[in-house]
């Protein structure tokens, strides 16, 4: 019996995450570019490209912490002779 709660909680978070997904790209839709009414398909593309962005933004911070920080150790292995 406790596999089926289990599986009941993470399938009710995995659809509480979609829907949030979904009502972000909604959201962007009515209030940022206006659109009074956006079909399925335009939320859902929306909605895509934000979590693309929203991505892209992560790694080239993770990139720029990771690499760029001046005196701090760059990550890379080195090589004792």
């Amino acid at each position: 019996m406790n596999e089926v709660v289990e599986a009941a909680v993470a399938g009710a978070s995995l659809a509480a995450g979609a829907a949030i997904w979904l009502l972000a790209g909604y959201l962007i839709q009515r209030f940022a570019f206006r659109n009074p009414e956006p079909t399925y398909a335009i939320v859902f593309a929306t909605s895509l490209s934000a979590s693309m962005l929203l991505f892209s933004f992560v790694a080239l911070l993770t990139f720029h912490i990771r690499y760029n920080n001046s005196g701090a150790d760059n990550g890379l292995v080195h090589t004792v002779r």
